[in-house]
């Protein structure tokens, strides 16, 4: 473990992130049947999901030239990623184990749009077939909820994917007032796990609110928010006790996003910091079921913490 300031730490995790991008633009998915630490994780052969996340934290870092380098082909990657239905899956496109799904196309849609992209008219109309009620929330899979059977996803509403369908509604000057109520209900009821089919813990959902909150600029979220922020600092354990380098940029992201003082966010800032490898990254941690995540994940959200930090104070 070692210390270093946030701009070096910065060049660092972004020299790792090039070197771990795969030849195909993508950045690998770990998976493990049982441990949450990914240690001996094998490599998912294709997902999309990972890398979304990873462009949207490099657009909130200061200028560089292994960004740009690094989001192009990650671009490229997911554009040829998409089905014929407009959709995208978790596993890329070919044969499917699962049905396409909103929270991966939204994602993608997400991460496409801020590199420039705009969606064509299919994605509007995989968002307006999955509504619960008009603006939300959402059904997490695609084809599948008009059908009558005891299929095992049909009509699933997911916290964590209304809150990445907000994010992108956002950045797509789209009113979903019926989500952000639903998660709304979520901050304040502080049912995270139990309105979350997918994260292994609170952290990445709190996360990905905080995302659309913030950076994709869904104010019908604004009323939660301090409750939130609460949560964070009184529910979970405090940055000087949380060994999970994972957690701690997630919590970190959060708390610059709700525009918390500096003396809160500090603490997990120089916990960040002592958790960055020689080679620049931070450690992988499961993210989300079936103990999914990569070091590049990690790696690009204590980048997304940090560069935050340094252009806000």
């Amino acid at each position: 473990m070692r210390k270093t300031n946030p701009t070096t730490a910065i060049q660092t995790g972004l020299t790792y992130l090039a070197q771990a991008q795969r030849p195909s633009g993508e950045f690998a998915t770990y998976y493990s049947a049982d441990r949450t630490d990914l240690v001996g994780a094998e490599a998912c052969p294709k997902s999309v999901y990972i890398t979304t996340f990873i462009m949207h934290a490099l657009s909130c870092l200061p200028p560089n030239p292994l960004i740009d380098q690094i989001l192009q082909p990650a671009a490229a990657f997911l554009l040829g990623e998409q089905e014929d239905n407009g959709a995208w899956n978790y596993i890329g496109r070919g044969k499917h184990q699962v049905p396409d799904d909103l929270d991966d196309t939204c994602c993608v849609v997400a991460a496409l749009c801020q590199m420039g992209h705009r969606p064509d008219f299919l994605f509007y109309g995989l968002l307006w077939q999955n509504e619960v009620a008009p603006g939300g929330p959402y059904y997490t899979w695609l084809g599948i909820n008009n059908d009558p059977g005891d299929y095992p996803f049909i009509r699933e509403i997911d916290a964590l994917v209304n809150a990445n369908i907000l994010f992108c509604a956002g950045l797509l000057d789209l009113l979903l007032a019926g989500a952000a109520a639903y998660l709304c209900r979520v901050i304040e009821t502080e049912t995270y796990q139990a309105e979350n089919v997918y994260c292994l813990s609170p952290h990445f959902l709190i996360y990905a609110i905080s995302r659309a909150y913030r950076d994709g600029n869904v104010t019908d979220l604004a009323p939660a928010m301090p409750a939130m922020q609460n949560y964070i600092l009184t529910k979970v354990p405090p940055p000087q006790t949380e060994p999970v380098a994972f957690y701690l940029a997630c919590l970190a992201v959060a708390l610059l996003n709700l525009d918390a003082p500096q003396p809160l966010v500090d603490p997990y800032l120089a916990a960040l910091l002592t958790h960055q490898q020689p080679d620049g990254c931070w450690p992988t941690w499961a993210a989300y079921v079936r103990y999914n995540g990569a070091p590049a994940l990690t790696t690009a959200l204590a980048l997304e913490a940090l560069g935050k930090y340094v252009s806000r104070y």
